[in-house]
């Protein structure tokens, strides 16, 4: 299960703790950037210990489709988590074998670390298409 990790945080005052369900050990928890690689000043972290940023992807102004008809740019972690739902379906595609677990391993290992961002707030780095 892929989940975002949430919107309450007031960056760089305040960051707020990961929210369930992405703040439960089995579920992957995606944290929101905006296209200059920054954490979107929303997006919650890992400051309490339990819940945890596994990755993190696009998630501010994101063009999205409106009820009754049209486009918005929208964002929040909600926005992001879409992202990484559909790598991993590219992963999955890939390699039929891959497990749950094994498929969360390979995203993690080919995510792209950025340089200056805490894995607290971006785990292993910005989820990459295979």
């Amino acid at each position: 299960m892929v989940a975002a990790t949430g919107n309450d945080s007031s960056r760089p005052t305040w960051v707020a703790a990961v929210h369930d369900p992405a703040a439960c050990p089995s579920v992957l928890g995606v944290a929101a950037v905006d296209h200059r690689d920054r954490v979107a000043t929303f997006s919650c972290g890992n400051v309490d210990g339990i819940g945890t940023v596994d990755l993190a992807a696009p998630g501010v102004g994101i063009l999205s489709a409106w009820p009754g008809g049209g486009v918005r740019r929208i964002s929040g972690t909600s926005m992001a988590t879409p992202h990484v739902a559909g790598v991993a379906a590219l992963y999955a595609e890939r390699d039929p074998s891959l497990s749950g677990r094994a498929l969360w391993s390979v995203m993690r290992a080919r995510a792209r670390a950025v340089p200056g961002l805490a894995p607290a707030d971006v785990g292993a780095g910005i989820v990459q298409a295979p």
